[in-house]
């Protein structure tokens, strides 16, 4: 855990620099432990060690620039808007029940079922999400695996079908890693 402390240590500092254009955006200051607890007993789920203390200490932030190109921005949700993915897929279809969603998108009710084990804390743009597995979660760790998904029905069955393997490593650590990386901001690793 020690390398996102250090990568974050590095964001903490840049958010000093930079303004709303820039790469990297403090866009809330930390949060407290009362408020994590209370959105874990929400979702009725630890989040992952990695992603609690960095919200405790840091807050949220976002990746990307959020004036003029949003739609490509990276963020992390407020605490109170992390979510199940079925819970987002039920707000975007105004629907009540994973079955009603189910009707609506025409795929089975089992798959939206499924996404309820699919924690959503992050986000790029306004349709691609960043989440948590619950299946893979480290009872010991509370670590998990971090996918990115665009909630598409294409999507539903390979989250069914695939293989769940517990989380080896820090998901959330991981994420943020590839997401620098992938996004030519490597000069926020040093």
């Amino acid at each position: 855990m020690e390398n996102v402390f250090k990568l974050l240590e590095n964001l903490k500092k840049e958010f000093k620099k930079v303004n709303s254009t820039s790469s990297v955006i403090q866009i809330e200051e930390a949060i407290s432990l009362e408020k994590i607890k209370e959105a874990e007993d929400r979702l009725n789920f630890k989040f992952p060690l990695d992603f609690r203390e960095y919200i405790s200490k840091y807050g949220r932030f976002a990746i990307g620039e959020l004036k003029y190109r949003d739609h490509i921005a990276f963020k992390i949700l407020p605490i109170d808007e992390i979510v199940t993915a079925a819970e987002v897929l039920r707000d975007q279809y105004d629907c009540d029940t994973n079955a009603e969603v189910a009707d609506e998108m025409d795929v089975e009710a089992k798959y939206i079922d499924e996404l309820e084990k699919l924690i959503i804390f992050g986000q790029v743009g306004y349709e691609d999400y960043y989440g948590f597995d619950i299946r893979t979660q480290d009872l010991k760790t509370l670590n998990c695996n971090t996918y990115d998904i665009l909630l598409e029905d294409s999507e539903f069955e390979y989250f069914f079908e695939e293989k769940v393997k517990k989380a080896k490593g820090n998901g959330f650590t991981e994420c943020i890693n590839e997401l620098i990386k992938t996004n030519n901001w490597e000069q926020y690793t040093d």
